[in-house]
């Protein structure tokens, strides 16, 4: 009798570590192709180039930890600005490219833009804008990626911060 309960249990082994090294490799492929949180913090001049788009600086974080940095250009359009409740709102859609020595990561934004007085007239307003975004193409090590999120700038009159959240799959 106890002759049958050994094959059988090589059998039940043999089928246990199959089954696992087959779960193994789909965890893993699935575990590569899972969403990661993204994070770009860019900061960049207020004015804007010749070629009216706004240059700058940023840091790539990828689920909280540093990945890359580089350079970004971004071209703005905006639309006909309202006055809602008393504050001046001003439509705002265009595309961000990072660049950096891994690839380059395009991706198109919209949002609205609303000025925020300076008590002192001789002084410039501020502006703060926020919105979603979503990648619309990749090179590189950024090839496969795809995602979206949201973003938030806030600007002085020389400078702008712009941070960009969101999840992406690679």
């Amino acid at each position: 009798m106890r002759s049958l309960y050994i094959p059988a249990s090589i059998g039940l082994v043999a089928s246990f570590v199959f089954a696992s090294i087959a779960f193994g490799s789909v965890s893993s492929a699935h575990a590569r192709s899972r969403a990661s949180l993204i994070s770009i913090r860019q900061q960049q001049s207020s004015q804007m180039t010749t070629d009216k788009t706004f240059k700058g600086r940023f840091t790539l974080l990828v689920n909280g930890v540093i990945q890359d940095s580089g350079t970004t250009i971004l071209s703005p359009n905006e639309g006909a600005t309202k006055i809602v409740a008393g504050q001046q709102r001003t439509p705002v859609l265009g595309s961000e490219t990072v660049t950096t020595k891994k690839g380059t990561l395009t991706f198109s934004f919209r949002g609205v833009s609303i000025a925020v007085n300076n008590p002192d007239d001789t002084k410039d307003s501020l502006f703060n804008e926020s919105g979603t975004w979503r990648v619309t193409s990749g090179s590189g090590a950024y090839a496969a990626w795809t995602g979206k999120g949201v973003w938030v700038s806030v600007s002085t009159p020389s400078t702008e911060y712009i941070e960009w959240d969101g999840r992406v799959t690679r």
